[in-house]
């Protein structure tokens, strides 16, 4: 007897798929855990905000007053702010001066001021149903315009031949495929990710997501939710990573042997 049920496992995002691809075992963590949002996540969040709905931000999020909390002034000041902050995740002066610069420099790229500025919908909470295998979808686009939509990524390094690399490791044309389908009858043309360095001088570049490396995330897509259903009506058993290695030993290569 599995210790999930069709309920905790459907409907299936990208970040399910992730931890799937690993094991049944990550993914069943994954769905029984909900994880503590790490500093970087809290972070990140923080910025998408900022760019994508500005009209929000100040009640999500509240930026803690610069005291010294060792003196009584200083911990009353900090202990109002927390009382009058109740429910809004705290960010200190330097992360929003960060988050600021970032977002400034995201504006002053023309190219992806232009696919913001023409979005329809931002952070749109989307579900679905995939019409190859009939199973119920859902996903968080950052942006959808008329005929595209983006995915705002931060990273260490914006650089474009770095980012595609990191992009392709990191299944990111899986991850465009998973939202194309779910506009898939509005005819959706084009999808981009638009990335940020977190660290001065904040480098920007926007990169449009070829047909072909489209057509290889639908396969990717298509195949894993294939294997996830498989998982699903032969039990949901608890398997670690000699789920997709049935012999349970694993060859130890080179890399450049795979």
């Amino acid at each position: 007897m599995s210790i999930l049920t069709t309920e905790k496992v459907y409907p299936v995002s990208n970040s399910r798929l992730t931890a799937f691809k690993r094991s049944p075992k990550h993914l069943i963590h994954y769905l029984l855990n909900k994880p503590e949002p790490t500093p970087a996540m809290s972070f990140g969040s923080a910025f998408h905000a900022r760019l994508l709905q500005p009209h929000l931000f100040d009640t999500i999020y509240a930026v803690a007053p610069e005291v010294d909390r060792r003196t009584k002034e200083g911990k009353l000041e900090y202990d109002k702010f927390i009382y009058e902050a109740d429910g809004k995740t705290v960010l200190s002066h330097s992360d929003l001066s960060k988050i600021d610069n970032m977002v400034n420099s995201v504006m002053s790229n023309p190219i992806a001021m232009e696919l913001i500025d023409a979005s329809i919908h931002r952070e749109y909470l989307i579900e679905w149903t995939n019409e190859e295998t009939g199973i119920p979808m859902k996903g968080i686009i950052d942006g959808v315009g008329t005929e595209y939509m983006f995915d705002i990524k931060t990273c260490a390094d914006a650089d474009p031949s770095k980012f595609a690399r990191d992009a392709f490791y990191s299944n990111y044309h899986r991850q465009a495929s998973i939202y194309m389908d779910a506009f898939k009858d509005q005819k959706m043309t084009e999808f981009y990710f638009i990335a940020i360095e977190k660290d001065a001088p904040y480098g920007v570049s926007v990169h449009r997501c070829s047909d072909y490396i489209l057509e290889l995330g639908k396969k990717q897509y298509i195949d894993l939710v294939i294997e996830y259903r498989n998982w699903v009506e032969g039990g949901m058993l608890d398997i670690g990573y000699d789920y997709w290695h049935y012999s349970g030993i694993h060859e130890l290569e080179t890399p450049l042997t795979k």
